[in-house]
């Protein structure tokens, strides 16, 4: 048993670190969130900062509160693509954790 946890604690220092790479990975990506089929254009990183945002010439004509709902769109559609991105990572990390024998789950229901 004492060489499980050792293994175990090996596996958690091995998890840490891959997070700590994850996190650094997809900071420093960028996404682009669109609405209104293209008209507002917003690019985010991966710390969820808007670093960009564009505007279409057509939306001139638009009031305020039509620009205000496509830009939150936009601004949503780019969330909404970090926070995929940061599953689809986090799904690698979790699949690379082998856990000790005595650790996993028999699935018989039995304790």
């Amino acid at each position: 048993m004492n060489n499980s946890i050792s293994e175990l604690m090996k596996q958690a220092k091995l998890m840490q670190d891959n997070m700590q790479n994850l996190q650094k990975e997809v900071a420093s990506k960028k996404v682009k969130g669109v609405a209104g089929a293209g008209a507002v254009e917003v690019i985010m990183n991966g710390h969820y900062q808007t670093l960009r945002v564009k505007l279409d010439e057509s939306l001139k004509s638009e009031d305020l509160n039509t620009i205000a709902d496509l830009f939150a769109a936009a601004n949503n559609d780019a969330t909404r693509k970090i926070e995929l991105l940061l599953r689809q990572k986090l799904q690698g990390v979790a699949s690379s954790i082998e856990l000790p024998e005595e650790f996993k789950e028999s699935g018989s229901g039995e304790e």
